[in-house]
């Protein structure tokens, strides 16, 4: 799923960050080597907190969309690295996405009822994309040379109030 994130934010037109230890086996499995160069490239945030996000879409100065995948991870890992990106980079504007198969979507509305995400608000900038709808878009634009972009990516995914 990584890779395939950040094989659509490169066909969307966006630059991409992937943590430092993922981007040496992507460059490798994938011969891919299009990062951004650092994730803070621009950006007036402590890199520290929020490097090792999944996936990242970017343009120069800002962040586009954020994007955590689960699959067998704790989804409280993901959530607490988009609270830090919140508290680091305040004026948080651009979607950040839990991305898990269909079967943990209601562990992820169970932890974004956690008293810490829902006082910093994160239940209510978080969307939850799954596997199925993220392959949906992946097929619809496999070929297409243009369309794609962030906004595709909030209309397949859902709000979870918690």
């Amino acid at each position: 799923m990584q890779w395939l994130l950040l094989k659509m934010g490169r066909q969307a037109g966006e630059k991409v960050w992937a943590p430092k230890n993922d981007q040496q086996r992507i460059t490798a499995e994938y011969k891919f080597d299009d990062f951004a160069e650092t994730f803070t490239a621009g950006l007036d945030t402590q890199a520290k907190y929020v490097e090792n996000i999944d996936v990242v879409w970017k343009e120069e100065f800002r962040i586009d969309a954020a994007f955590e995948i689960e699959n067998s991870t704790s989804i409280y890992s993901g959530l607490l690295r988009f609270a830090d990106l919140t508290m680091v980079a305040p004026n948080t504007v651009y979607p950040m996405f839990i991305v898990a198969p269909g079967e943990r979507r209601n562990r992820v509305r169970e932890q974004l009822a956690r008293p810490s995400f829902r006082y910093l608000g994160i239940h209510e900038k978080v969307r939850y994309l799954s596997y199925e709808k993220l392959n949906e878009i992946e097929k619809f634009f496999d070929e297409a040379k243009s369309g794609l972009s962030v906004e595709v990516f909030v209309g397949k995914s859902e709000s979870l109030p918690a």
